[in-house]
């Protein structure tokens, strides 16, 4: 007789027929000869990857016939389901593998092995997840369980080199907030994934992740404030009219408040700062680099003129 695989049709070439008490080994072509036999025997076919198969001998017309039969087998099935550690949701376009054989998950998170042997070694990836490989069990249905990824993103000011706490950091459409050291633990991160930092008094920031072990970005500060006093008396100055300029662009204005404090936003990394002030002499101040900037205003010198008559 013959063996043969149920779904190519093509011979399996190693197993062992069991038949009349007696076992035989299958040859390279998934061919087997037992011995005589006398009566209505049924034979027994296992192979490693394949379900077990029962099947009668036929009997030749006359004693003695030699008969030719075939028996089928089926590739056993393994479905390995790939879901996600932290959610336990399934994970579509993962990769899997069984020893050679690689394949990848459907919609619903699972792909079917087939003609899987003994000690066969299972294993699932994807981006953003760590790589897991498990030994099968021997069940129909095996999970296999990933857990994300984690990479740190640090985020300092620009001026300073200080950590920016609070910041928020978006990736994916997932919003992380940095602690007080700046730093801050994002998951699921794909090598080349934009990451977005903002905080409020910042520009913000644009980085791609490049699978480094930490991704820093950098704000700038975009704020500028401080007190106008008279440069004489130290009094604050009140009222006065504070410019930002860009390429002699007004970028923003305001007047100092009661104590002479000025506070300006959205300002580019280098502006002009103009300060006018009743009975004080006006100040142009070119400005970069810093976020606080106390100004003093020098007051008029009224001079009169004699001339005698």
């Amino acid at each position: 007789g013959s063996v043969l695989d149920g779904l190519t049709g093509q011979p399996v070439a190693s197993g062992k027929v069991s038949l009349v008490g007696h076992t035989y080994e299958m040859g390279q072509e998934g061919q087997f000869s037992p011995r005589w036999i006398w009566q209505d025997e049924w034979v027994t076919v296992r192979a490693e990857g394949y379900l077990d198969a029962r099947a009668e001998v036929p009997r030749g017309r006359f004693p003695g016939d030699s008969v030719s039969f075939q028996v089928v087998l089926v590739p056993n099935a393994l479905r390995s389901v790939v879901r996600d550690g932290e959610t336990g949701t399934v994970l579509a376009g993962a990769h899997v593998s069984c020893n050679d054989e690689k394949g990848t998950t459907d919609e619903s998170g699972a792909y079917t092995f087939r003609r899987v042997l003994p000690g066969a070694v299972l294993g699932a990836s994807m981006p953003g997840y760590e790589p897991v490989q498990v030994p099968w069990g021997g069940s129909e249905t095996q999970e296999l369980t990933l857990q994300p990824g984690q990479a740190q993103v640090l985020v300092s000011d620009e001026y300073t080199g200080q950590p920016v706490a609070g910041a928020a950091v978006v990736s994916g459409g997932v919003e992380y907030s940095t602690d007080q050291s700046g730093a801050v633990v994002v998951r699921r991160l794909i090598e080349g994934a934009t990451l977005q930092a903002s905080a409020t008094g910042y520009d913000d920031a644009v980085a791609t992740y490049a699978a480094e072990q930490a991704t820093k970005l950098v704000l700038r500060p975009n704020t500028l404030g401080g007190i106008v006093r008279d440069q004489d008396s130290g009094e604050p100055v009140a009222g006065a009219l504070v410019r930002a300029l860009a390429s002699v662009e007004l970028v923003t204005m305001t007047q100092t408040s009661g104590d002479g404090g000025y506070s300006l936003g959205g300002l580019p990394a280098a502006i002009t700062l103009t300060v006018t002030a009743v009975d004080h002499e006006p100040i142009v101040l070119a400005v970069e680099r810093t976020t606080a900037l106390d100004i003093g205003l020098q007051r008029f010198e009224v001079r009169g003129i004699y001339i005698p008559l």
